[in-house]
């Protein structure tokens, strides 16, 4: 089932630097379900500063994960992570190989195919 859940994050009107509890600090943070029991909060905390929010940028149609300008940068991204990957790879290769041998046969595999 799915429920839908709220977090605010609002300044707190009693903070007390003195408590340790994190829901004293300078900044709120509550998640509660909306038509959820009355006055009962999933989790109640706090933030001594004020943290960046990211909503969606853009839903389309009945879509629950949104689209942003980030979206048309992914590929790039993906790929540009990618040659990274195998320039370490090939670095690790030339400097350390698989498999060091001398290119030509032992004379004791003569006559042995």
């Amino acid at each position: 089932a799915w429920f839908d859940v709220v977090h605010v994050i609002e300044p707190n009107q009693n903070p007390d630097p003195r408590k340790l509890d994190a829901k004293f600090k300078p900044y709120l943070s509550v998640y509660y379900e909306v038509g959820g029991p009355s006055e009962t909060f999933l989790s109640v905390s706090g933030f001594n500063e004020f943290i960046a929010v990211a909503p969606r940028w853009e839903v389309t149609g009945e879509d629950v994960y949104g689209t942003s300008p980030g979206m048309d940068a992914l590929g790039d991204n993906r790929t540009l992570q990618l040659k990274e990957k195998r320039g370490a790879q090939l670095l690790d290769k030339f400097t350390n190989p698989a498999m060091v041998a001398p290119s030509t046969r032992p004379p004791s595999w003569r006559g042995t195919r």
